[in-house]
């Protein structure tokens, strides 16, 4: 995880959960944009609310910015797609619309 005294605590904690949970799901393997979208469609299958693959891009994002690595990002429509599908099946309502 890049240099966490850029973020405040509770962005520290959140983040740093994010990390550990992708860390342990890709094993060594490297993250690219196909494997965020593919963890993003895991965590759905485990029944997680859209807003917990918010965070994991979030916390990519924040570090791929503090340590000048270019990542190209899902198509928003992806991300999109998955969140139809959360609303469909009432999943993580709160997070889905909003609320």
């Amino acid at each position: 995880m890049p240099p966490a005294s850029r973020l405040r605590w509770d962005r520290q904690r959140v983040y740093g959960s994010a990390f550990a949970a992708i860390g342990v799901w890709l094993d060594g393997r490297g993250a690219d944009s196909i494997t965020l979208i593919e963890y993003i469609t895991h965590l759905h299958g485990l029944g997680r609310a859209l807003s917990s693959g918010n965070v994991v891009c979030a916390a990519v994002k924040w570090a791929c910015m503090v340590s000048g690595v270019e990542l190209i990002f899902p198509d928003p429509s992806v991300i999109e797609g998955i969140r139809r599908q959360s609303k469909d099946e009432k999943r993580g309502i709160g997070q889905v619309a909003g609320l």
